[in-house]
């Protein structure tokens, strides 16, 4: 009896080692690297003060017309704080994180506010009604007084006045990070800051004289055919430089 033919089978194929699959670490929970952010700005800033009467009216019968303390003067504008109202704005902020894990940064911010106006105006009729004067204070003792825009019968004209007021500022700030969690972080602020208010104040008169010789410029009589124009103008600037310290802090939750 013959043995059984033995059957042979080609060994499996096993592919030679290679090397080892290249595994990419994840990216650290928190804000980008960089960032540049623009925001529409709608603010309401402090009312404009005017501590002084600009303008004033009475009875032309008056020892002094227009002028403070007398019977029946009345302030119409001054004495009190101007509504600038609300003013549009825009703010830039840019920044980015120094080190890959995210622990200290840099941050610049710029915004700014549009020109803010409040304006206001008496005018008499062309028969210098009502009466409308320029309140004033004679140096040297010399007490109140007033300058006329109009009187009936003897000037036609009036003033007007304009309030002006800009704010912008930048700041340059150093962030670092305190605290940190899968969906808050805190982050502490350590920088300078600049604030810059701009304001004025312009008062115009406009003066008519309605018979011979009620008005004067350099000595001589003004003509009853011409008027007169002439403007008070003050302006000042404020700046504020300094630190400041303070925290920020990002939450986030879902999505």
């Amino acid at each position: 009896m013959s043995p059984e033919p033995r059957t042979y089978a080609p060994p499996a194929y096993v592919p030679p080692p290679g090397p080892a699959p290249l595994i990419i670490p994840a990216e650290p929970i928190g804000p980008t690297h960089f960032w540049i952010r623009s925001e529409y700005l709608a603010w309401w800033t402090k009312d404009a003060p005017l501590p002084t009467p600009l303008a004033t009216t009475g009875s032309a019968y008056d020892p002094n017309p227009g002028a403070l303390g007398q019977p029946n003067t009345q302030v119409i504008y001054g004495s009190q704080n101007v509504d600038m109202g609300a003013a549009n704005g825009w703010r830039l902020d840019l920044g980015g994180w120094i080190d890959r894990e995210q622990r200290f940064g840099l941050q610049a911010v710029f915004f700014i506010l549009e020109r803010q106006e409040a304006d206001f105006g008496a005018f008499s009729d062309g028969n210098g009604n009502p009466l409308v004067a320029r309140p004033v204070n004679i140096a040297g003792g010399g007490g109140p007084s007033s300058y006329l825009d109009s009187s009936p019968g003897v000037l036609a004209g009036g003033m007007a006045s304009t309030n002006l007021s800009q704010f912008f500022g930048y700041e340059l700030n150093g962030l670092f990070k305190i605290f940190q969690t899968d969906h808050f972080r805190l982050d502490g602020i350590l920088g300078f800051r600049y604030l810059n208010l701009r304001e004025s104040l312009e008062i115009d008169d406009e003066i008519q004289p309605l018979v011979p010789g009620a008005l004067t410029f350099l000595g001589q009589p003004v003509d009853t055919s011409s008027t007169m124009f002439d403007f008070d103008r003050f302006q000042t600037t404020n700046n504020f430089y300094g630190g400041q310290v303070g925290t920020q802090f990002d939450w986030n939750w879902g999505r």
